[in-house]
């Protein structure tokens, strides 16, 4: 469903350079699925709208990533694949 989700967010955005990078992991103490990503995109207020919209129950943390690498290899520590939505628009 996440994904489907995603998909969603992507086409509503309709931005030519809009890139979503992935994982879904579960959380331990509850196993219910979350997000880690890092997104490319030029327009973060409506980036958040369409998570809204697709999401009934959104909660987020934003920040900036100064270390790529470093942040790639934490949303990957239990050998999670990223994985890359492109609008191909």
């Amino acid at each position: 469903e996440i994904e489907v989700v995603l998909r969603f967010v992507l086409d509503q955005m309709g931005e030519t350079n809009l890139e979503i990078n992935y994982v879904i992991e579960k959380k331990i103490k509850n196993a219910q699925n979350h997000l880690h990503c890092f997104i490319r995109c030029n327009n973060k207020k409506k980036l958040i709208q369409c998570f809204r919209l697709g999401f009934s129950q959104l909660s987020y943390h934003q920040s900036p990533i100064f270390d790529l690498e470093s942040w790639k290899g934490y949303i990957t520590k239990h050998n999670n694949e990223i994985k890359t939505l492109k609008n191909g628009k």
